[in-house]
């Protein structure tokens, strides 16, 4: 239980050259709540390599519940404690302010609370939900800083010093962080800043609104707080009371040595780490490599324009996880589940990796309208776990130098643009026909044209060729004869070889044996033929059977 906050004990005096000033140059929503601790002249040497920065929850447990009871369209029931049970009993966790201008607080029986105000909407506290809470919070302050770390269950703290300079101060990276929390979410914060994680987190705590930069200062600094808001164990805090020390101030007079037979080598530890004279490692968040949120119903729907809304926000909050980590994903799947039937299940695969919120709605959008639901929905889930590194698109450096570089610039966006085209264009088609209807051209492991090649469904990428030599874009199912006649070959018009021959020999093991001479030919209107000399055929046959075949065009 904490103790009720005492006014005014952190007003530092003007003592070996310290002194409290207050930041003017902070921005409006940040003026009024912070002070800066500084020394008039702080040599280099002096500044720690580590700051931290606490963002602290006073309320977290009881506006989590709040949040998913308004998130779930239940705004007739508004939450005003929390409790938790311990050893068998419930006791109060937390208390909105109207409840504790009433006299229940944190750490009272629930029984006693209702015997003070019968008129209690009371939560069991789920340790779950503040959990997963506190985690999309960390991954939102990643932006920040890489090294963000989930203290006890109602704060974080990062490590702020490695992003100074590129927001160019405190106050500015401050402003900055506070926005980002005002727009995503309306919990009750309260900041600190110190050099060691134990003085930030428990200076929120105390909702002192404070920077200290120095750590020659957070000895004076935390002097004023009491023993009971640093986190001692009660055997600690019992030991402390008994002999009368109630401030920090106060322990800060006892010696060492005394503490160390009093209390033991872990309390000195305690204190080495809340002062920074010894290393506190912190666990650092990491951002999940995989998405899976989950969104529960009000009621049990069945609209499919309401399960879409539903549907829409989730992809969104993919898109943005996805941003995030500058990543991309080829396959969701969204799972819908029911009350006493089985889920239902939908997977999209897409031709290529993105991000795109449209492109993705789009497509489950098809699908979704071709299924009929087997009952009322109950929950959405969505889950991405094939995530990809972001792949950009490469343009020229300078497009705007030369009129050649700005048409190379307009080619290279034509040809990813059409390529982008094309693949979405396959996933409409998937989407809405069905992925069994579609069919991909795959190259075999063959040097004979017409066993080359093969229908499948899914996409090749071209690495089981044989051999890369230009080939026709028209390949045609039954070749042709060409005749021959005095002038040379002649098809609709004379031809005329430009390369070859390129002699293929293969087949003999599977009864489909073929001698072949190819050649590359361009008729009197520019034209281009692939042609071939059927080496199996004697010389000497008729004009018409001649030995000479077209097999494909060139666009």
């Amino acid at each position: 239980m904490k103790v009720p906050e005492l006014k005014n004990v952190l007003s530092i005096k003007s003592k070996n050259s310290l002194q409290t000033k207050e930041i003017d140059s902070l921005p409006s929503a940040l003026s009024s709540e912070f002070k800066t601790e500084a020394t008039l002249d702080i040599e280099n040497d002096q500044i720690e390599s580590l700051l931290y920065l606490s963002v602290q929850f006073p309320l977290f447990a009881l506006e989590v519940i709040n949040q998913t009871l308004l998130q779930t369209n239940n705004e007739s029931i508004q939450c005003d404690l929390v409790f938790e049970e311990v050893a068998g009993r419930f006791w109060v966790y937390q208390a909105s302010k109207q409840l504790l201008e009433k006299g229940i607080s944190a750490g009272m029986a629930l029984s006693a609370a209702y015997a003070l105000e019968s008129n209690i909407e009371s939560r069991r506290r789920d340790y779950t939900l503040e959990q997963a809470q506190l985690e999309k919070v960390a991954s939102w302050l990643t932006v920040y800083s890489s090294d963000v770390s989930l203290m006890h269950d109602d704060a974080l703290v990062i490590e702020i010093r490695q992003s100074l300079k590129l927001y160019k101060g405190i106050h500015v990276l401050l402003a900055s962080l506070k926005s980002t929390l005002v727009e995503k979410t309306n919990f009750k914060t309260a900041y600190a800043v110190a050099p060691t994680p134990m003085a930030a987190y428990y200076l929120a705590c105390a909702q002192k609104s404070i920077i200290i930069e120095n750590s020659k200062q957070l000895r004076s600094v935390l002097a004023k707080l009491t023993v009971y808001e640093i986190g001692l164990e009660n055997e600690w805090l019992k030991t402390l009371g008994n002999i009368g020390i109630r401030y920090l101030q106060e322990l800060w007079r006892l010696p060492r040595t005394g503490l160390l037979k009093r209390f033991g080598k872990k309390f000195l530890d305690y204190i080495d780490k809340l002062l920074g004279e010894s290393l506190d490692p912190q666990i650092t968040y990491t951002v999940p490599d995989f998405f899976c949120k989950e969104i529960e119903m009000p009621i049990e729907l069945s609209q499919h324009d309401l399960i879409l809304v539903a549907v829409e926000t989730l992809i969104k909050q993919l898109v943005v996880f996805l941003r995030q980590i500058d990543a991309s994903t080829d396959q969701i799947k969204i799972i819908f589940r029911h009350y006493s039937v089985p889920e239902t299940e939908i997977i999209i695969s897409f031709r290529y990796a993105n991000r795109d919120h449209k492109q993705i709605f789009s497509l489950l959008r098809e699908r979704f309208n071709q299924i009929k639901l087997k009952a009322g929905v109950l929950a959405i889930q969505l889950e991405s776990r094939q995530i990809y590194e972001f792949k950009a698109s490469n343009v020229d450096l300078f497009p705007n130098e030369l009129l050649a570089c700005e048409q190379r610039e307009g080619q290279a966006l034509d040809q990813i643009e059409d390529n982008d085209n094309w693949l979405a264009l396959c996933d409409e088609l998937a989407a809405r026909l069905g992925e069994n209807k579609l069919s991909y051209v795959h190259v075999k492991q063959d040097y004979r044209p017409e066993y080359a090649w093969a229908y499948r469904r899914d996409r090749s990428d071209g690495s089981g060729s044989v051999l890369h030599r230009l080939r026709p874009i028209c390949f045609l199912a039954t070749s042709i004869p060409i005749s021959v006649n005095a002038a040379g070959l002649y098809w609709q018009s004379e031809l005329s070889l430009l390369s070859g021959p390129e002699r293929i020999e293969s087949g003999w093991w599977d009864n489909k044996d073929m001698q072949r001479d190819y050649y590359l030919a361009i008729d009197e209107a520019g034209q281009i033929f692939w042609i071939y000399r059927d080496l199996k055929q004697s010389i000497g046959q008729s004009k018409i059977k001649s030995g000479w075949y077209l097999q494909g065009l060139f666009g």
